[in-house]
């Protein structure tokens, strides 16, 4: 049986991988440029005006939690898997919220 803390672990790195690839389908889509990392992803967002200054740093910060999260998976606490839980899930919703408004 999986523990609790797995299952939050690998649900919270899909919330990223979706909002990843979410953006990721945008930039394609308005052809912006290439990002060459995740979080960057974030910041070509924000620099075409589709998410504000403060939504990029904080989507940019989860992009890069999202690494930790694939390559030091056994090894990221669990108070800042908690910290991401409790602080930037509300940031990922205002970001559906944002491209919902664009279809």
């Amino acid at each position: 049986m999986l523990s609790r803390t797995l299952v939050v672990k690998y649900s919270l790195l899909e919330i990223i991988e979706a909002c990843k690839d979410i953006a990721s389908h945008i930039i394609s889509i308005y052809k912006f440029q290439r990002p060459k990392t995740y979080s960057e992803i974030f910041s070509i967002l924000g620099e075409n005006k589709l998410i504000n200054t403060e939504m990029r740093g904080n989507l940019s910060e989860i992009a890069k939690f999202r690494n930790l999260l694939v390559h030091s998976y056994a090894k990221v606490e669990n108070k800042k898997v908690l910290k991401y839980i409790k602080e930037e899930l509300d940031n990922v919703g205002e970001f559906v919220k944002i491209i919902l408004s664009l279809v």
